[in-house]
């Protein structure tokens, strides 16, 4: 049952590792501890591939302006590359637009996607390009990835996204062209 045991996430990046994927990106939120935290921690130290940690900010219910800091706790931060997903929000609650990065209390964090570019920040917020085709977009459940005998070449050399997309986590966005869709899809 979920929360899962994050000796599971241990599992999961060793035999993305050895599928040739060049990196792993996890947009859940770790910043309870939990069972199985030290071997997740350490398979992410002994990962010869980046694995990258989502922080974000949320205001906090009823309180205006008050901004909480969300971070992977501290032994699951010390060997992963810490980016943000975070998208601004337009007038009419859609996403348009994506941050090169945002500022936390200790320091700047880029975005997800200036992180894997390996290019120098843009200065300003980017046109996102939902010019694509989302039934394109291979997916697969962390279950049936867990069990998997083998990906065979279908990983190699790419970015696997681990991340929610059920409704009732609430990670959802609207855009224009698509729709509603999850968070890890719009990353």
């Amino acid at each position: 049952s979920w929360p899962w045991n994050r000796d599971r996430y241990a599992q999961l990046i060793e035999k993305l590792q050895g599928s040739g994927a060049s990196a792993i990106v996890f947009d859940i939120d770790f910043s309870a501890t939990r069972p199985g935290d030290a071997l997740f921690a350490d398979a992410i130290k002994e990962s010869q591939i980046p694995v990258y940690l989502v922080r974000f900010q949320s205001e906090y219910e009823g309180l205006p302006g008050v901004i909480a800091e969300i971070a992977p706790s501290e032994i699951l931060s010390e060997h992963a590359k810490m980016i943000t997903t975070l998208f601004p929000l337009e007038n009419d609650g859609g996403v348009r637009l994506m941050q090169p990065g945002t500022m936390f209390s200790d320091g700047w964090v880029p975005h997800l996607s200036v992180a894997l570019s390996a290019k120098d920040f843009p200065e300003s917020a980017k046109a996102i390009d939902f010019a694509f085709d989302l039934s394109a977009l291979p997916t697969i459940s962390f279950t049936e990835a867990l069990n998997a005998e083998s990906f065979g070449d279908g990983l190699k050399g790419k970015v696997v996204f681990i991340g929610a997309t059920a409704n009732e986590l609430g990670d959802e966005f609207t855009t224009p062209h698509l729709g509603r869709i999850s968070g890890i899809v719009l990353n």
